[in-house]
């Protein structure tokens, strides 16, 4: 039992602490108050959260940049391998993806890397369908290339300029270098449609130190950043339009943080509590945010692994030691007030009992080498017996089904306090009765192919 605590403890603080490298520090927890709307008011207000973001996505795709990279994508222009990225970061942008700037900033990372023969100015040719080269360039390219089937004149043009540090991406032949600054700038007419920007300093391992990255279109602008102190690290993931936030991550952690740390407490030669002290992040969509944090690692883990009581019991006080180092609440950004808080509570669930001997339950014989019994049946496994009918000359299979006894098993689970205090412990229930106008209506942006 002692191992199911471990189990979801580690989940939880390697969710709030080890995500920090990748993206996402939030301001400290301060106490918040409850809403004063009724409950299907917070209701009303997530829904609508979630609807705007949608109309808001669905205007990036009318952007003269994101048009642009339809054309790129389509396959008229045998673009350069440089380019290449462009089309993936269209593409993670189809899908929603908070990762499309994190994925274009390594894709070009991995372009630039390709060889000299990408560098330089770069026209298409209209007559070849082909670039030429015009002339050499040393970690810089300019691309000049129509943006649509109309255009008459190589009216886009897409310049990078690239930096390398002096520290070699470990375990990757021929050697790679970390990216120091990175820049795509992308004009159509001589108009800006597209920016993006990154800029990292890395120790001699490889841990990065600083990552700030950037990427406007349009109206529309993503931007993360990252710092790691070795001792404390914090990141943040913004994606707005024009000054309002439609999605937004941060985190903030303190431990120990460089790279072969990480990789020993992963490979688990060590416990969480030997790289994470504390932590806490929090995820906003539009005006409705999440907030989670955990104060005492160290403890946390020290407590959970004293226990030695069995089933409920076991359960209850793992409960206890969840609530009292982990926080976690919903709220709106503005104004900053809570809608539920999260606790953690012993949930009852029957389930097999495999340290029994299970017992037969059902018998099916076929002609069938496939099982196919009633829809009813609840059974665990089965086994079969095959043999020769010999009044009916055919093959026959004879199926026994076994069920294990059944018991109630116990384990923490987290539920919402609504602010009129009703509890929600079946979140897909309750996202399903709430929020399927959200879910549709992203789920019919998504592309086709």
């Amino acid at each position: 039992m002692k191992k199911n605590f471990l189990f979801s403890a580690s989940a939880i603080v390697l969710l709030l602490g080890m995500n920090s490298c990748k993206t996402a520090v939030v301001e400290p927890d301060a106490p918040l108050v409850f809403s004063t709307q009724t409950v299907e008011q917070q209701k009303k207000n997530i829904e609508q959260s979630g609807l705007d973001l949608a109309d808001k996505m669905t205007g990036l795709q009318q952007t003269p940049a994101f048009e642009a990279l339809n054309y790129l994508s389509s396959g008229q222009l045998n673009a350069p391998a440089l380019v290449a990225p462009l089309k993936q970061l269209r593409a993670s942008l189809l899908r929603n993806d908070v990762n499309a700037l994190q994925t274009f900033t390594n894709q070009m990372r991995v372009a630039a890397n390709a060889g000299d023969e990408i560098w330089g100015t770069w026209i298409w040719n209209k007559s070849t369908e082909d670039f030429d080269k015009s002339f050499g360039s040393v970690n810089k390219a300019i691309y000049y290339f129509p943006t649509s089937a109309a255009s008459s004149t190589n009216d886009g043009v897409v310049t990078i300029t690239y930096t390398e540090s002096n520290v070699k991406v470990p375990e990757v032949t021929p050697a790679e270098f970390y990216p120091k600054n990175l820049s795509v700038v992308f004009t159509i007419g001589g108009a800006e449609a597209l920016k993006a920007e990154f800029a990292g300093e890395y120790q001699s391992d490889g841990t990065p130190t600083s990552v700030a990255q950037s990427l406007i279109i349009g109206a529309y602008n993503w931007t993360t950043s990252m710092t790691n102190k070795s001792t404390e690290v914090s990141a943040s993931f913004s994606f707005n339009y024009n000054t309002q936030v439609m999605l937004k991550y941060e985190m903030g952690a303190t431990g120990t943080f460089t790279a072969n740390q990480i990789q020993t407490a992963m490979g688990e030669e060590l416990s969480p509590e030997d790289v994470l002290t504390s932590g806490f992040m929090s995820f906003q969509v539009m005006n409705v945010a999440i907030y989670g944090g955990i104060t005492d690692v160290k403890n946390l883990m020290a407590e959970g692994n004293a226990l030695s009581s069995t089933d409920k019991t076991y359960s209850d006080q793992s409960v206890e030691i969840l609530n009292k180092y982990l926080k976690f609440y919903g709220y709106f950004a503005d104004p900053k007030e809570k809608f539920a808080d999260v606790e953690f509570f012993t949930a009852e669930e029957l389930g097999s009992d495999n340290s029994k001997p299970a017992t037969l339950v059902y018998t099916q014989t076929s002609t069938s080498w496939q099982p196919n019994p009633p829809s009813t049946l609840k059974y665990d496994y089965y086994n079969s017996d095959y043999n020769y009918n010999q009044s009916t000359q055919e093959s026959e299979v004879t199926y026994n089904f076994y069920a294990y006894p059944t018991k109630t098993f116990y384990n923490p689970q987290p539920r919402l306090i609504m602010s009129d205090g009703s509890k929600v412990s079946d979140f897909e229930k309750f996202a399903n009765d709430n929020f399927i106008t959200v879910f549709e209506k992203f789920e019919s942006m998504l592309p086709n192919n």
